[in-house]
């Protein structure tokens, strides 16, 4: 078995855990914050996760590159351009959607988080994906020694 193929496998399906959780639990529980305590909580809320995701999604994208290198399949490829996509989604789309829940004056805003809830299925179902992707490979792999 290929140790980046693995090691990929392992990652990913740390993000997935957490993104599945942070999809129905945790951007949920927002709007039950309420505005009073609700700058506070973000602060927090962006501090943490930014400790506990920056450096897996960091292993993620260059372990994804390393597989195409060393696999240089149709699937690793596929498997790098969601990594791709889930970092433009995450800096185009949610980093100013939390900027403007970070905002002191103004930051409790259910729109905004309605619409961090509803695009987040998008980076759930692809980072879902990616573990379905690399699952497959690995499937494949076995099945051929």
């Amino acid at each position: 078995m290929s140790l980046i193929l693995f090691s990929n496998i392992l990652v990913t399906a740390f993000l997935v855990g957490l993104i599945w959780f942070v999809q129905i639990v945790h951007y949920p529980i927002f709007k039950e914050v309420g505005k009073q305590n609700f700058h506070q909580f973000h602060v927090a809320h962006t501090v943490s996760t930014g400790k506990i995701v920056i450096l897996p999604m960091l292993l993620e994208l260059g372990l994804s590159f390393w597989l195409v290198w060393e696999e240089q399949s149709f699937f690793s490829i596929i498997a790098l351009l969601i990594t791709i996509l889930l970092w433009i989604l995450t800096a185009w789309i949610f980093v100013p959607l939390h900027g403007k829940l970070g905002d002191k004056a103004k930051g409790y805003d259910l729109e905004i988080m309605k619409k961090l809830v509803f695009r987040n299925w998008f980076r759930t179902l692809f980072w879902s994906l990616r573990l379905i992707i690399l699952s497959y490979m690995l499937i494949q792999m076995t099945s051929n020694l």
